[in-house]
């Protein structure tokens, strides 16, 4: 179990450590890097609305369970496409697939990248 708010926290520092990585290497990258930290900070309240709705009466949040549950069901998902979604969104067959508007890339999680997130939301 943790805490909701230490959640939001890796949650924030991970994808600016993302953010970080992947803009050292790509100038595109780097030059929308204010935009898309912007977009990350003014909607990390909905994730954490989302949140809210899973916590126990201590705040805290099953996500080790939670986590457990999505890989297994990914894993077992048929590919399904979400063109209107961003640039484009893939779940299914173990795997997550976004495109990248306007840098012709994609940004791919399968269950490991999944498994690996979750140790560092339930790292002490």
């Amino acid at each position: 179990m943790v805490e909701r708010k230490v959640i939001i926290d890796k949650v924030v520092g991970f994808a600016n450590a993302k953010l970080s990585e992947m803009s050292g290497t790509n100038p595109f990258v780097l030059v929308v890097r204010p935009f898309i930290a912007r977009a990350i900070n003014n909607n990390i309240t909905k994730f954490d609305s989302l949140l809210k709705i899973v916590q126990d009466e201590k705040d805290m949040i099953d996500i080790e369970g939670i986590m457990n549950e999505m890989v297994d069901n990914l894993l077992v998902a048929q590919v399904k496409k979400y063109p209107d979604v961003l640039g484009g969104v893939e779940i299914g067959n173990g795997t997550v697939k976004i495109n990248i508007p306007m840098l012709n890339k994609a940004v791919e999680f399968d269950t490991d990248d999944i498994k690996a997130f979750k140790e560092t939301l339930i790292a002490k």
